[in-house]
C-alpha cells in the first residue's frame, strides 16, 4: 500500500527534497549498509508520490478553474448572442414598419402633389376668364 499523501505547501515540499537529495548524495559519498540504501529508498519514493500527489492535485484545481471560468464565458457568450439576436429581430420589425409608413407618406406625397396641381390648374382657369 502506498504511503498516505500528506499536504504541504511548494516551498517545503521543495525543502524535502532538497534534503533527500543531499542524504542521497551523502550515502553514496560515504557508503551505507542495505538497511540504510532501503530506507533511503523508501523515503525517496514516499517523497516522489508526494510530489506527484502535488503536481496532480495542482492540475486537478487549475483545470477546474479553465472550465469554471470557460463555462462562465461561453454562458456569458450565449447570453450576448440571444440578447443581439432579439435586438436585430426587434430592429428588422421597426425597419419595416417605418419602410412601410415612408412608402404610404410618399404615396400621400404624390397624390397631394396631384391635388395640388388640379388647384393650381383651376385657379389659372378662373383667373384667366
Amino acid at each position: 500500500m502506498a504511503p498516505k499523501a500528506r499536504q504541504i505547501s511548494g516551498d517545503a515540499l521543495r525543502l524535502e527534497v532538497a534534503a533527500l537529495a543531499e542524504q542521497v548524495r551523502a550515502l553514496g559519498r560515504n557508503g551505507s549498509t542495505p538497511q540504510e540504501g532501503d530506507r533511503l529508498r523508501e523515503g525517496v519514493i514516499a517523497m516522489a508520490e508526494l510530489v506527484a500527489a502535488e503536481i496532480r492535485a495542482g492540475a486537478e484545481r487549475a483545470a477546474a478553474e479553465i472550465r469554471i471560468r470557460a463555462g462562465h464565458s461561453i454562458a456569458d457568450a450565449d447570453a450576448a448572442i440571444d440578447r443581439h439576436t432579439r435586438a436585430l429581430a426587434e430592429l428588422a420589425t421597426a425597419t419595416a414598419r417605418v419602410e412601410e409608413e415612408v412608402a404610404a407618406l410618399r404615396a400621400q406625397t404624390r397624390e397631394l402633389e396631384q391635388q395640388r396641381a388640379r388647384v393650381e390648374a383651376a385657379l389659372d382657369t378662373a383667373r384667366r376668364v
